[in-house]
């Protein structure tokens, strides 16, 4: 049971803070050792979210990492977090092969980061061409009270 919640709430988010966890659960996919460039940029302010914000955030990252290295074929990823007005925003763009968006249905890890967004009232925009990589950014209100 322990290890099910870990999985559901990473322990970093109560040590460490939403940016450290990120930059945590970046660093394990090791892409320095697969040659891909990373430019990282979260502020400090998404540390501010309450927790289940804090909690969509981490995964829909760690979704959005994983799908771009197992299918994207790239060189260089470039992941953002950060507060935009009353939203935090979530960027992570790559230079890989990109898909054709009308020929190619979203597979099941796209789905989940639309349900979580959406289920906090956010949205998904997914960019993307054939040999042009991808661009996804998602945008999830922040109640007034957090900002």
């Amino acid at each position: 049971m322990h290890d099910m919640i870990q999985r559901l709430r990473p322990e970093a988010l109560d040590m460490f803070g939403l940016k450290a966890s990120i930059e945590q659960c970046i660093s394990a996919f090791h892409l320095n050792e697969q040659g891909i460039e990373l430019e990282l940029y979260i502020d400090d302010k998404v540390n501010a979210v309450e927790e289940i914000i804090s909690i969509a955030s981490y995964r829909i990252v760690q979704e959005l990492v994983n799908n771009a290295l197992k299918y994207a074929k790239l060189a260089k990823l470039k992941v953002s977090l950060f507060i935009d007005s009353n939203d935090i925003v979530i960027c992570v763009e790559d230079d890989g092969i990109g898909f054709d968006p009308l020929k190619n249905k979203v597979g099941f890890g796209l789905s989940g980061v639309d349900e979580r967004a959406r289920s906090l009232g956010g949205m998904v925009d997914i960019n993307t061409q054939i040999d042009e990589g991808v661009k996804v950014l998602v945008r999830i209100p922040i109640p007034q009270t957090q900002i």
